[in-house]
């Protein structure tokens, strides 16, 4: 079901590209950091998961220098890894993502500068499984998506290459977008940071 609408969201995200003017498109290759917190008393204090990914990525002039900047990537993530009780234990995934920021740009040069956007991403994780040891089991109760506050800077280096950090937040302020589980008692957020270079065509 999940790579279901992973495919809806792309035709829809293609679609809705189709029709904008003046916008850039480019390839985004990414390294991503992980953390999963637990809301709860003496809850365990899991490691950090890592992965990578990539997807396209588009950039739309609204006015000055304000511009949309949203795209679809696939990555492969590892949620958390830690070792409980002498036991090595993870969550590992793939994942579609597409992020919608709205950014300012402060030019330097001619064609770089310094840009800045806050928005939303909205997360479509499938193949979903834990690990314990060397068992390995389907991530049953795993949220069917994610949605967080994100918040994205980075650098046009020339006019074709950037160099951009994006962070995203499941549980700003304890407001609660989401939860990683269906399970009502537990409640898990999911927090991450993925550090990505573009190349525009």
């Amino acid at each position: 079901m999940n790579k279901a609408f992973s495919i809806a969201a792309i035709v829809a995200l293609v679609t809705t590209l189709s029709f904008a003017e003046g916008l850039k498109i480019g390839a985004r290759a990414a390294l991503n950091i992980n953390y999963v917190s637990i809301d709860a008393d003496a809850a365990p204090d899991l490691g950090f998961g890592f992965g990578g990914g990539g997807g396209l990525v588009a950039v739309i002039p609204i006015s000055g220098d304000f511009a949309v900047r949203t795209g679809a990537e696939f990555g492969y993530r590892t949620l958390y890894s830690d070792k409980l009780a002498d036991v090595k234990s993870s969550a590992t995934e793939f994942a579609l993502n597409i992020p919608v920021t709205v950014q300012y740009t402060y030019s330097i040069g001619e064609n770089s500068g310094a840009f800045m956007g806050f928005g939303v991403q909205f997360d479509i994780p499938f193949a979903s499984e834990i690990h314990v040891g060397d068992n390995s089991s389907e991530f049953k109760d795993r949220s069917a998506f994610d949605l967080g506050i994100i918040v994205n800077c980075g650098f046009n280096i020339t006019e074709n290459i950037a160099f951009d950090i994006r962070g995203t937040i499941e549980n700003p302020v304890g407001l609660a977008l989401t939860t990683i589980t269906t399970d009502k008692d537990n409640k898990s957020y999911l927090y991450g940071g993925s550090f990505g270079f573009t190349y525009f065509f």
